[in-house]
């Protein structure tokens, strides 16, 4: 009896880690948005065009120190997608509940290049 209520319960936790390995697994190999102190871009852009002055030139300051230069290198380096983390996404994306959000370089590179545009008002 102890050694089946032992195979049981061994058997249990295998499942739960292989559960949570695989939640884990899908959140790293998914597409991540760029945050600075918390918030995202957007909230930061959305902030050049606000009444206060402190916030706008802080905004400013953030989208000019931080997210540009970050922007820049991944548009200029991410070039390539790692064949292993490809061939993951695919098999993951196949189980149910576990959807990931994957783009690939080339969408990535065209969708990073125009998310900062000074011309747009």
């Amino acid at each position: 009896m102890k050694r089946l209520l032992r195979i049981i319960i061994s058997v249990a936790t295998g499942l739960v880690g292989l559960a949570i390995g695989l939640l884990v697994l899908g959140r790293l190999l998914g597409d991540h948005e760029i945050h600075y102190q918390g918030k995202p871009f957007g909230y930061w852009y959305g902030e050049l065009g606000s009444a206060e002055l402190t916030s706008s030139n802080r905004a400013n300051a953030i989208l000019n120190d931080v997210f540009i230069p970050q922007l820049t290198d991944l548009v200029l380096s991410d070039t390539n997608d790692s064949r292993l983390r490809v061939a993951l996404v695919e098999a993951l994306n196949g189980l149910p509940g576990l959807p990931i959000d994957f783009t690939c370089a080339d969408g990535r590179r065209g969708e990073r290049s125009t998310i900062w545009r000074p011309w747009d008002p």
